[in-house]
């Protein structure tokens, strides 16, 4: 399966919450599962500031971009491809790759993600 992963980057005035987004960033881009990695580039960050990498799809935006604004973009740019949509502080492994023989036809996904914790191991987070 190979999927386009779309994300929505800002620059967080706090340093450690920045350098984690960027660090999932360059997760995903080192994750085989996706073909390409679309960023949409919000106003506090350039988009130019960002990793180099043939993967990497730059897209300035104002503000927070909408579901509509990046599923539009989805199926201009990428039709019939497998879409993901995450925010900037996850990043995805090679379990990814267990949805490869998946017919993704008309479906739609919510995966839950898990977090680690020094004192308390893997553990997944909630989601109302």
């Amino acid at each position: 399966m190979s999927c386009v992963l779309y994300l929505s980057l800002y620059k967080d005035p706090d340093p450690s919450r920045h350098a984690e987004n960027i660090y999932c960033l360059k997760k995903n881009l080192a994750c085989k599962q996706f073909s390409r990695v679309v960023v949409f580039c919000e106003n506090s960050i350039q988009c130019a500031d960002l990793p180099r990498n043939e993967s990497l799809v730059r897209v300035g935006h104002d503000g927070c971009p909408t579901f509509d604004r990046i599923f539009r973009h989805a199926s201009e740019n990428f039709p019939g491809r497998t879409i993901v949509v995450a925010n900037a502080d996850i990043h995805f492994d090679e379990t990814l790759a267990l949805l490869n023989d998946y017919d993704m036809t008309g479906k739609f996904f919510c995966l839950s993600t898990y977090d680690v914790d020094q004192n308390h191991g893997w553990y997944l987070r909630d989601w109302a």
